[in-house]
């Protein structure tokens, strides 16, 4: 009893993976040929995607793909479109083997062997490593008969000298005692990596190059010695471009070729077994993952590319060799977590899978397969690098049809709708040629005879002319194939919009305006542009036969007409606007201080500070120089929105500068919520000094109603931060480009609070009379500040400064006209000079 329970624990142990991804949804399937079916699956966090090839029809194969040279790089579709063309039509098709992004002989290098074309392209590598994906040989070909060949195949490879054969072990991999080894291009290093027991031979100047194309099976490749590295020597042997390196292992195999020289001839043969040599190609790739019907995967099952979940690509056969699976899982994502071997080994037999190997997988994994009605496939998986990886070569579903012939034909309108009398609707072809394949540019439109029944209109090449209202068919016609479309000629119009429906523009603008026409179901009507009829009312502008319309010099407003038939539709238009008021900023306390890396102040204007229009302008003090990196920025917030009327082109502000160059920027908030920054200068633009009107423009058709937020300097190069203040009155809604029209204001001079002050006189003037009573300062709060005075030899200059200013504040130098000139004169009247200290 104890062991019949030991018994049921170890099948549920092995059927636990068997079961796991049985539960399958299928999300898409269609039929790239009728030969052909693919499939896309959805199981518990698993993708997969899969095409079922039909290789008993004499049409369809299975071929290889590669790029345009070898070894090199191309996407699966990029090969796809190349092997495609008419009587050859690519239909799907999947990555192919393992492959060396970077190789000393041409990146793109195929890791394992690959036969094409019946010539030996690349001997590849045989691994040494029982984990490794080529320990044990396999390979996929199509033999010449149309049947698929899977399965283990071992390379028959000879070699002769001075009349005597011997067997070569292996290629292209680590060298053991007693094995004779070739190494070829196709070895992933361009020298043997041997160590110093052995001895190496280099062959080169034989009478066809070992790889890339030039040899069959049977063939005899005979080449000369041109060095040969002896035992013990340290030196690797190079692998030439054009031959290969004979690795003899051990002391006594070496001691049995030590003799071999520079110049002395060696041949080399290589065969396989018949059912091999009757290939078309051969592509090795593995391990072997379903064989006979039963998972038996050709792998050390303690190997990390064993348990590792992976996106993962197979190619297998069912039983009895009539149908070509090409199958993918995808991985590394939340919805597809890969596969290991033996889940993907296990997922392949439960699709009748009975034979399969293998192909890379990773970010190499990709399936392509052609939609219908299109001329090359295209991916439908979602590779784990995210878009097509640059792989060595594919395995592609092909269909050969030899002469195509038109069976069927579709087309479809450009424009969808009724259409008016005089439209026009041009036709495009979908170019179907037969059941397997779709058009290709060996048709054109020449090729196919256009009419119209039901009297409604005529054909112009494949374009349809609308003439009387009613109901008809566009009628395509190629060969046999024919095909028919449903056509509505209507006057009768529902609905007609105008767009723009209403628009605000400047002077001498121009504005592109269109309509669309509706019958009473809501559907498109299809009408000529010249049918449509356009005037434009009052002093507003002009309007073009196309809808164009620029407005005149000067404001105005109006309406632009557009009749199409009987009906008619208006949009009202203004020409310009008067600024609006957002904020005069006589209200200080309505804004507050808000800074980021800066210290700051705003607060409405006391005093003598400057003031641009009305009685108050807004202060905005800022200090960005307090050690802190990054971009410094002191906002002055207004503590409800502002609304902004209309859709105004810009914003526009008074701003008394103080020469910092630093930006001046604001946010406004569209209808929706969304924040948008405008800029009344460039970042370093506010480099005036006194007042200055500038100008924000604002983004094109925001939605509407728009409030202002905010306005603020900001500062980014750590060299450009200091201190200092401006003034900031009469911000504006601004709708066309009339200038601004603003009351005078009176500019302060900004400067630094030691400023000397040159005051000249057109006369000698009496020192005794410049006093603390006649000569002063005053600050912001009506206090006098002493000055210290000094004269020139002539006294018809005056210097005046104090020590006791700060920064920045607003100051008035004062000169009372009680000052006297030398000869006992008063001066007309007091003389003040206003100015800003920074």
């Amino acid at each position: 009893m104890q062991l019949r329970r030991m018994y049921l624990v170890l099948i549920f142990l092995f059927l636990a993976p068997v079961t796991a991804h049985a539960s399958w949804n299928v999300t898409d399937e269609f039929e790239p040929a009728p030969t052909v079916d693919y499939f896309s699956k959805e199981g518990v966090s698993q993708q997969s995607d899969l095409l079922k090839v039909n290789v008993s029809d004499p049409k369809t194969t299975i071929k290889l793909g590669t790029p345009a040279g070898s070894p090199g790089l191309a996407t699966l579709t990029e090969q796809a479109q190349r092997m495609s063309h008419p009587g050859n039509r690519v239909v799907g098709g999947v990555n192919g083997s393992f492959f060396h992004f970077s190789h000393p002989y041409g990146n793109g290098m195929p890791a394992y062997f690959v036969m094409n074309k019946s010539k030996i392209d690349r001997l590849g590598a045989v691994s040494s490593d029982p984990g490794d994906y080529f320990h044990d040989p396999a390979a996929f070909g199509m033999d010449k008969g149309g049947e698929p060949v899977i399965g283990d195949f071992e390379l028959d490879m000879q070699f002769t000298y001075k009349n005597e054969q011997r067997t070569v072990d292996t290629m292209n991999t680590a060298r053991g005692a007693g094995e004779a080894v070739v190494y070829s291009q196709s070895y992933r290093y361009d020298y043997t990596r041997t160590n110093t027991y052995g001895m190496e031979v280099v062959i080169e100047n034989t009478n066809k190059s070992i790889e890339g194309g030039e040899v069959e099976f049977g063939d005899t490749i005979t080449g000369e010695i041109t060095s040969v590295r002896h035992y013990g020597d340290s030196e690797y042997a190079t692998i030439p471009e054009e031959g290969y390196v004979l690795s003899f292992g051990g002391w006594s195999l070496s001691k049995e070729y030590e003799e071999m020289k520079v110049g002395e001839t060696v041949s080399l043969n290589v065969d396989i077994a018949d059912k091999w040599k009757s290939t078309s190609f051969m592509l090795g790739s593995g391990p072997k993952l379903v064989q006979n019907g039963r998972v038996d995967i050709s792998m050390q099952d303690s190997s990390y590319r064993y348990t590792q979940r992976a996106p993962r690509t197979a190619v297998g056969t069912n039983a009895d060799g009539s149908e070509v699976f090409l199958v993918t899982v995808d991985g590394r994502q939340s919805n597809a977590l890969g596969m290991t071997m033996e889940e993907f080994a296990v997922y392949l037999r439960e699709q009748g899978v009975y034979n399969a190997i293998n192909l890379d997988g990773g970010g190499s994994t990709q399936m392509a397969a052609r939609n219908h009605a299109y001329i090359y496939p295209t991916i439908k998986n979602t590779p784990s690098d995210g878009r097509q990886r640059s792989i060595a070569n594919t395995l592609l579903a092909t269909v050969n049809n030899g002469e195509e012939t038109p069976t069927s034909v579709s087309f479809y309108k450009e424009q969808n709708g009724k259409v008016f009398p005089g439209a026009s609707v041009a036709m495009d072809l979908h170019r179907v040629f037969d059941a397997y394949n779709t058009l290709q540019t060996d048709v054109t439109e020449k090729d196919v005879t256009w009419s119209v029944e039901g009297g409604v209109g005529y054909m112009d090449g494949s374009t349809f002319i609308a003439e009387q209202p009613g109901e008809g068919e566009i009628v395509a016609e190629i060969g046999e194939a024919r095909a028919e479309r449903e056509i509505t000629v209507t006057t009768d119009i529902a609905e007609m919009k105008i767009s723009p429906e209403e628009v605000l523009l400047d002077t001498e603008e121009s504005k592109q305006f269109q309509i669309t026409a509706k019958d009473e179901n809501g559907e498109n009507i299809i009408y000529e542009p010249s049918s449509v009829e356009w005037n434009v009312s009052g002093e507003a502008g002009t309007i073009t036969d196309s809808g164009l319309l620029t407005t005149g010099a000067s404001r105005a407003a109006g309406e632009v007409t557009a009749r199409l038939g009987s009906t008619s539709v208006s949009a009202d238009i203004a020409v310009g606007r008067e600024p609006a008021d957002i904020s005069g900023f006589e209200n200080g306390q309505a804004w507050s201080v808000q800074t980021a890396r800066s210290d700051g102040e705003v607060r409405g204007s006391k005093g003598i500070e400057p003031v641009g229009a009305g009685d108050y302008s807004l202060r905005l003090e800022y200090d960005f120089d307090i050690g802190v990196k990054g971009i410094a920025a002191t906002y002055a917030k207004s503590e409800a929105p502002l609304s902004i009327p209309s859709s105004p082109k810009q914003l526009g502000v008074r701003v008394h500068g103080d020469g910092g160059e630093h930006w001046l920027r604001a946010h406004i908030v569209d209808g929706e919520g969304e924040r948008h920054n405008v800029d009344f200068t460039e970042e370093d633009g506010l480099d005036w000094t006194g007042w200055k009107y500038v100008k924000a423009d604002l983004p094109e058709d925001l939605p509407q109603p728009i409030t202002f937020s905010r306005i603020y300097l900001a500062e980014a190069s750590e060299n450009e931060k200091d201190h200092g203040v401006i003034f900031l009155d009469e911000l504006k809604a601004l709708y066309d480009s009339t200038e601004v029209e603003l009351p005078e204001a009176t500019d302060y001079q900004v400067v630094t609070p030691s400023k000397e002050w040159t005051v000249e006189f057109n006369r000698e003037m009496n020192p005794e009379t410049f006093t603390s009573e006649t000569v002063y300062i005053l600050d912001n709060q009506g206090d006098r500040h002493e000055t210290s005075l000094r004269f020139n030899d002539k006294r018809d200059k005056v210097f005046v400064s104090a020590d006791d200013l700060t920064m920045p504040e607003a100051y008035e130098l004062v000169i009372e006209k009680d000052v006297e000139a030398a000869n006992g004169n008063p001066m007309e009247e007091k003389a003040t000079k206003l100015f800003l200290t920074r």
